[in-house]
């Protein structure tokens, strides 16, 4: 819409009967909208036509304009020094020792430059993250740091890397690296974050041993009277860790009266042999197996003590677990 009101027309529209004296002028205005981020760039050519008063001649005259919006972002992406991602709590990676190196990559993939880049990381449960630096230098910027100043060119990318340690145990982790900027032309923030996932497995075994009867006698207190000092015993071995056990032997050793034979384990049923006391495993975490053995030739009026002990090793940490009952 034009305002023609300061040379004598109406104050809107885009025609006027004039006169348009020499050397006036009035001015229009419009909105430009809806240039969309993923292009093409907007072009609008303006136009104005009259005519001579005099001479009846038609003259013209036009103006381009061209513009584009900008689009501001940024990428972090993280990995451990093994290359793996563990965006997901399912994705978490197994650490044998509770850490790794964390190496991250920021990339900017957006049309425009940014400025004022400030990189963090933030645990959220489990462990440490320490150390976190970055290398701008390949871009004009510092060696080290979190934060530069940039200009962080289009399609640019620069490194970060920090020191995860300390997940305890059974524990799990999580932490988050976040990547913050402006855009260089809107002065808009811009953000992305990457999170990394990781478990620490706690080896651990447990055996439990009854008699045929069910009863524990666990303490000398709960002994059980055997009226021909014979009963069957059935032991059940169960992974009570997080983490798969490899090498599992199972035995049971007399401390005093009586003989306990016919040790045997059945392994199957998690694809191991039917029989024996030995199995490569793996045994993984929650999976238990049944054993039996019999006790015989306690005398009349003696007390019999046995003692079962399993061993194993963790899988992953290589620790030696023990148990006995």
């Amino acid at each position: 819409s034009c305002d023609f009101s300061g040379l004598g027309g109406p104050a809107t529209g885009v025609s006027w009967a004039g006169p348009f004296a020499v050397g006036a002028s009035f001015p229009c205005t419009a909105a430009l909208s809806g240039v969309s981020a993923q292009g093409p760039t907007h072009q609008d050519v303006a136009d104005v036509a009259g005519f001579g008063a005099v001479t009846g001649i038609k003259v013209t005259d036009d103006n381009p304009y061209f513009a584009w919006t900008p689009v501001e972002t940024i990428e972090i992406v993280k990995k451990d020094d093994a290359g793996h991602d563990a965006d997901t709590p399912e994705g978490a990676v197994v650490l044998p020792d509770g850490s790794t190196g964390l190496v991250m990559t920021i990339t900017n993939t957006g049309t425009v430059d940014l400025a004022d880049v400030v990189v963090s990381d933030v645990v959220v449960t489990g462990g440490t993250v320490g150390g976190l630096s970055c290398d701008f230098s390949g871009l004009g910027g510092p060696a080290t740091g979190v934060s530069w100043a940039g200009p962080f060119a289009v399609g640019d990318s620069f490194p970060c890397t920090a020191q995860l340690s300390g997940v305890l145990p059974g524990a799990t982790h999580e932490d988050v690296s976040r990547v913050d900027a402006l855009g260089v032309v809107s002065g808009k923030p811009v953000t992305d974050d990457n999170p990394y996932h990781a478990t620490r497995p706690k080896p651990l075994v447990s055996i439990v041993k009854g008699d045929a009867a069910g009863n524990a006698a666990d303490t000398e207190a709960d002994k059980v009277g055997l009226v021909d000092g014979s009963t069957g015993l059935v032991y059940e071995v169960t992974n009570t860790g997080t983490e798969a056990l490899v090498d599992v032997t199972v035995g049971d050793t007399v401390v005093a009266n009586g003989t306990v034979s016919g040790l045997s384990c059945d392994f199957s049923g998690l694809g191991g042999p039917a029989t024996g006391t030995t199995w490569a495993g793996p045994f993984a975490a929650g999976d238990s197996f049944e054993c039996t053995a019999t006790l015989t030739g306690v005398e009349p009026g003696t007390t019999h003590e046995d003692v079962s002990p399993v061993a194993a090793v963790g899988a992953s940490t290589w620790n030696p677990v023990t148990d006995d009952n």
